[in-house]
């Protein structure tokens, strides 16, 4: 399975799911999170492989 993170709440998704469908599945979108898998920024179209880490980090702003 391929471990998911964001904001402390963990879950799995399935090896195979691209980043973008499995960002889906936890209804987070690309302007809430940049996409990390094992410490990698990587883009929405790439595919999670079995004992991967996919690390939603919560993107900042402000002035």
């Amino acid at each position: 399975m391929v471990k998911v993170t964001f904001k402390n709440q963990e879950w799995q998704v399935r090896p195979g799911m691209m980043v973008d469908a499995a960002m889906r599945q936890a209804a987070v979108s690309r302007e809430e999170a940049l996409p990390l898998v094992n410490k990698r920024l990587v883009s929405e179209d790439t595919i999670l492989r079995e004992g991967d880490v996919l690390e939603l980090v919560p993107v900042v702003s402000g002035g």
